[in-house]
């Protein structure tokens, strides 16, 4: 019986997603955020927050009427 080389990528594609997808589990957190507290408790209490924007007008700030409006002039400590 002749294997069809097409049938065995989605079920290789599936298999790899599924072995990553566990090593991530398995694997220590050693760095990034504290899980015990959330931005908005981080907020209250004046911890510094870090953010990461992807895009193009938003990152910008595109659509704020005045640049002192923009998103991260807001965030940012004057």
């Amino acid at each position: 019986m002749k294997t069809n080389a097409k049938s065995f990528i989605p079920f290789a594609a599936i298999a790899t997603i599924l072995l990553i997808s566990y090593i991530l589990q398995k694997v220590p957190k050693t760095y990034g955020s504290d899980d015990s507290i959330n931005v908005y408790q981080k907020f209250q209490s004046g911890q510094p927050i870090q953010y990461l924007v992807i895009g193009d007008s938003i990152g910008r700030g595109s659509g704020a009427e005045k640049p002192n409006q923009t998103w991260f002039k807001q965030l940012e400590k004057e």
